[in-house]
């Protein structure tokens, strides 16, 4: 009975700093007057005055400045002309995004660990990042939009490797490739996250020889996708403000990291400190599923 007490007792803490944030953003929407929260693509609402009207600018605009983001242009042109006179609808919008890449993400992190708690972990860990609260009040952020398509498309390839049968394992790995593939249509750097991913289900087949075929062949379609995007906006669209995009520009890639470590890991540390102390490698209780690979 402590056990189980103790499993709820501390569930309860996990979820408590991921309500408090979110619950706190959408009480902002009711106690105060929202306005439009727009960065580079204001000219958006001044564009036309109907859906067709901003859909043929946004597109005649595809490759202006080195810039190439189809997902994000038609999600703007839908909801700004949508919501064009109840911009509060549009932050209520991205709240709802925000939280269902949230799930998404933790949903994976769950699928991979095992670990019941992995999910409401992984929310409070991602609420902590002040970028996150940037791109909820600032509506056109574009982080958020391609995170979810992505999110949705990770978790449809783990499960490609958790089903029987190459019919549905097929289906699975192309659906969410398609996702994949609308989430790098949202901001050029999410190529990024594709080469993630294809080296991330490299590491998993290493880890398990049970989908090790299956998850090759995963790791193949991801590199292949990824690099032949990021070629394709290299060469017909890099300029401006891609213009210093690069693969091997190895100098720069390990600033970024430095500044990464030294920034977000180390300001997050205290959450590693508290993951390890109460999170799930603390007590074998806390193991309340099982991994993806499990038998």
């Amino acid at each position: 009975m402590r056990t189980l007490e103790k499993y709820a007792n501390l569930n309860l803490l996990w979820i408590f700093p991921v309500i408090v944030p979110l619950g706190t953003i959408l009480l902002s929407f009711y106690l105060q007057e929202w306005y439009w929260g727009l960065m580079d693509d204001a000219s958006i609402l001044g564009a036309g005055h109907n859906f067709s009207e901003r859909l043929s600018y946004i597109y005649a605009m595809l490759g202006g400045s080195g810039l190439f983001r189809p997902t994000f242009g038609l999600h703007s042109v839908i909801f700004y002309t949508l919501f064009e006179h109840t911009p509060v609808l549009m932050h209520v919008l991205k709240l709802v995004e925000a939280i269902l890449a949230l799930l998404l993400w933790g949903v994976a992190a769950r699928r991979i660990s095992g670990v019941a708690v992995t999910l409401p972990i992984f929310g409070a860990v991602a609420l902590s990042f002040h970028y996150c609260y940037d791109s909820l009040f600032f509506i056109s952020t574009h982080d958020v939009l391609g995170l979810l398509f992505m999110g949705a498309g990770l978790n449809l390839y783990l499960a490609a490797l958790d089903r029987n049968g190459w019919a549905n394992f097929v289906g699975h790995a192309l659906v969410g490739m398609a996702l994949i593939f609308v989430g790098f249509g949202a901001k050029e750097p999410m190529v990024a996250c594709g080469v993630c991913f294809g080296l991330s289900f490299l590491l998993l087949g290493q880890m398990d020889i049970q989908v090790r075929s299956k998850a090759l062949i995963l790791v193949s379609t991801l590199l292949g996708v990824a690099v032949l995007y990021g070629l394709a906006i290299k060469l017909f669209v890099q300029s401006g403000y891609s213009s210093s995009y690069s693969f091997t520009n190895f100098p720069k890639m390990l600033g970024n990291l430095v500044a990464w470590l030294r920034k977000d890991v180390f300001n997050h540390s205290p959450w590693l400190v508290i993951i390890l102390v109460f999170g799930p490698g603390s007590d074998k209780n806390w193991r309340h599923s099982a991994p993806i690979f499990a038998n």
